[in-house]
């Protein structure tokens, strides 16, 4: 073999392993980059959820907004050491916009529109001054009438959150019990039970 030969033949064999070699590499760049779009996507599903947990404040309402199952939220507590701390997050969110809603339902109340023998009532529209607005042709400009409603206890279940300690139920009397009576001493339960008897009690003096 020709000493140009043998160059031939060990610059092929360098080629060779440079494309096996380049090979490799792609495909275990190519491994990592689904591996990534997988934790992207997981990540995504979580924040989706996440998001729609804080409004909904329900898993079933929020899977259906993220389009996954609601048992992937019960794994991920479990499987994902970062997603409690997030879910907690979120879970206070949603608590926090509860108590709006309820504070302003309780202080400014629902509009509830009136309806009489099943048609919606319509009332004139009034300027800020109180006098009917008109159309073109003179005619008063109708418009649904409705109330607003209050709800005096969401108002109260807010002032027991708020001053337990003032606004919390509270009793004071005298409780009168007859018959058998339970007793907690030092962690067993005796039960004090009337003799019979006279002579059974004399039995047990």
């Amino acid at each position: 073999m020709t000493t140009a030969i043998r160059a031939k033949k060990k610059t092929a064999e360098r080629s060779a392993a440079k494309k096996a070699a380049e090979a490799t590499k792609a495909d275990s760049e190519k491994r990592e980059r689904r591996k990534s779009q997988k934790k992207l996507t997981r990540e995504a599903k979580q924040s989706i959820f996440l998001a729609a947990y804080s409004v909904a404040s329900t898993v079933s309402a929020a899977a259906e907004a993220a389009k996954i199952d609601r048992k992937l939220h019960y794994a991920w507590m479990k499987e994902d050491p970062t997603y409690p701390a997030r879910f907690e997050v979120a879970h206070e969110e949603g608590t926090q916009a509860l108590e709006a809603e309820a504070r302003r339902r309780a202080l400014h109340g629902m509009r509830r529109f009136k309806f009489h023998k099943g048609e919606l009532i319509q009332v004139p529209l009034l300027d800020d001054e109180g006098h009917p607005v008109s159309d073109d042709d003179g005619k008063p400009v109708m418009v649904p009438y409705f109330e607003e409603e209050r709800s005096d206890l969401l108002l109260i279940f807010l002032l027991k959150a708020a001053r337990p300690e003032k606004y919390r139920d509270h009793f004071k009397g005298e409780i009168q019990h007859s018959g058998n009576v339970g007793v907690q001493v030092s962690g067993v339960l005796a039960i004090e039970r009337p003799y019979a008897t006279s002579a059974e009690w004399e039995k047990q003096q």
